[in-house]
This record gives C-alpha cells, structure tokens and sequence, in this order.
C-alpha cells in the first residue's frame, strides 16, 4: 500500500505506534527500555551499565525521543531520561509487556542489578576518570 507522504508531517495513531514499536526493535533499546522502567538514567549512566559507547547511547535516545516515550531533564548540566506515564504516552503499556515478556532474561536483569548498585553505591564525584577495575560498579558489570 502506498503512502501520500502525510504520515510524517502528521502524527497519527498509527504513526505513533509505528514509532512506538521501531522503539523496541533493537537489543540495545530493550536494554535501555528495561532500565528506564527501574528508574531514571543519564547518557553516561547508560554507558557505563550497558558497556555500549556515548555515541550509540546517543543515537538510541534520539529515537526514543522521536517516538514521544521518553521525557527528559536537565540538572545543572546533566540530562536525565526517564519512561513518559501511561497517562501522556499511552503506548507505553505495550512497551511495558513487551519488557514483562523478556522477565526472565538473564542480561536484563543483571543490568537492573547494576542500575540499583549505581544508584546506592558509586557518588556522582567518582565516576569521572577512575580506573574501571578501582570502581564497584564496573567490578560488578564484569563479574555478571
């Protein structure tokens, strides 16, 4: 079926599903789906669980904006992204069961646990510049 080209200056339902669904047609992105569902996350946060570079970290949130599912923040120079509620984006409810669908992933859930170890354990001041084998976090990341 042919399209007239008015799909992408317009948002439509089925466009915004389209984009919905291109948002989790990636491992990395499920990756960084399932994250943001545990909480909210930087650029380098997301680096430094996935073991993925800022560029490709960048590209995938890029598309993640794009598809209106994701919000984001700015503290002091930092950005944060973060899952939009159901209620602004509803189809994160199928991004939600898709995720549920992957429960038992083994990769999935060790990133979770390294999430939490980020966020309890390792302060803002000690993520720059430190040998990856001197910080928790990464020791935890290899050892899964």
């Amino acid at each position: 079926m042919a399209t007239n080209g008015n799909d992408r200056a317009q948002q439509t339902p089925r466009t915004e599903l389209a984009r919905t669904l291109l948002a989790i047609a990636d491992p990395i992105r499920l990756r960084m789906l399932n994250l943001m569902f545990a909480g909210e996350l930087s650029p380098e946060q997301f680096v430094q669980i996935l073991g993925v570079d800022e560029r490709t970290i960048s590209r995938h949130l890029v598309l993640f904006r794009e598809s209106k599912t994701v919000s984001m923040r700015t503290k002091r120079n930092a950005k944060f992204y973060t899952l939009r509620a159901e209620v602004e984006c509803p189809h994160i409810r199928l991004l939600r069961i898709a995720i549920e669908l992957l429960a038992d992933d083994s990769v999935l859930n060790a990133d979770v646990r390294v999430f939490y170890a980020v966020h309890q354990l390792v302060p803002q001041s000690q993520q720059d510049g430190e040998d990856p084998h001197s910080n928790p976090i990464e020791r935890l990341r290899l050892a899964l």
